[in-house]
């Protein structure tokens, strides 16, 4: 099928080196063509439209790799822990920490309570209420 719409199909080729194929290339020129284009002066500059320039500049930005992914996100995961462990080790934060960790773990055992009964024993048929302190 690509074959007869005027694709040529190369089968069996021996691969080029990449300094042969560029070589090759550079052989092959084409003439230019005049074809009818009357563009007005400056239509082939750069645009000022966001929306436009934001995938141009984003394609010129290299991508990471998978280990500087990985070494970035241990970067991250490394400073929270520092910020987390400094917090908790400084004398006004401490208290806010340890606070927050008795909250956490009421807050946890409420809903554990409240899913252990059946759900037509829960709280509401009961009528007991959690409260939240």
């Amino acid at each position: 099928m690509i074959g007869t719409q005027g694709i040529e199909v190369l089968e069996n080729q021996q691969k080029l080196s990449s300094s042969a194929l560029k070589k090759e290339f550079e052989e092959e020129v084409y003439p230019v063509e005049n074809i009818g284009l009357d563009l007005p002066l400056g239509a082939l500059e750069t645009t000022k439209d966001p929306v436009r320039i934001y995938p141009r500049e984003m394609g010129r930005v290299p991508l990471l790799t998978r280990e500087e992914e990985v070494n970035i996100a241990k970067r991250i995961e490394r400073g929270q822990q520092r910020v987390l462990k400094a917090l908790s080790r400084s004398a006004p934060h401490g208290g806010i920490v340890s606070h927050l960790r008795r909250e956490l773990s009421r807050a946890y055992a409420r809903r554990a309570a409240y899913f252990s009964y059946g759900s037509e024993t829960g709280p509401r048929s009961t009528g007991r209420r959690f409260s939240a302190g």
